[in-house]
């Protein structure tokens, strides 16, 4: 009877570790998870901070001021990935449609450009500024001869 007694409270100890591990299990994952949410979703304010250097470019625009902004467009996709890491799945801003980094020239973005291609200083362009439906970072911009 003894032995019977014993045995019941040490599974009775057993099952209730269990039920210690399994809700512990439960709250780390639970934990887990939030932590993950929070670290890959943008704050409003990050998103408007990214967002209100390029804002100041949208209408009709002097080539010198086309030119400022490609080269804000390449600086910040240069540093793009540490904050906003998910900006067209890591290509960061795009002009016309097209990757921009150290590299890309501006005749790569404006090939056809009347009178030669890239920007000429000369001339005015039309910037429209588009954003990435799910985090309303900046996600494309658009630049066309006026």
């Amino acid at each position: 009877m003894e032995n019977a007694s014993k045995a019941l409270l040490i599974a009775g100890a057993i099952l209730i570790a269990i039920l210690l591990i399994a809700l512990g299990m439960m709250a780390y994952t639970a934990g887990k998870a939030q932590v993950e949410k929070s670290s890959t979703s943008l704050d409003q304010s990050q998103v408007q901070s990214l967002n209100a250097q390029f804002v100041s470019f949208q209408g009709t625009k002097s080539g010198s001021e086309v030119r400022s902004l490609i080269s804000l467009v390449k600086q910040t996709n240069s540093n793009i990935d540490s904050q906003f890491h998910n900006v067209n799945q890591g290509r960061g801003i795009l002009l016309n449609s097209r990757e921009c980094n150290n590299n890309t020239t501006e005749a790569q973005i404006i090939p056809n450009n009347p009178g030669g291609a890239g920007v000429s200083l000369n001339r005015n362009y039309t910037i429209n500024i588009q954003y990435e439906a799910n985090t309303g970072l900046v996600s494309n911009i658009t630049i066309n001869p006026a």
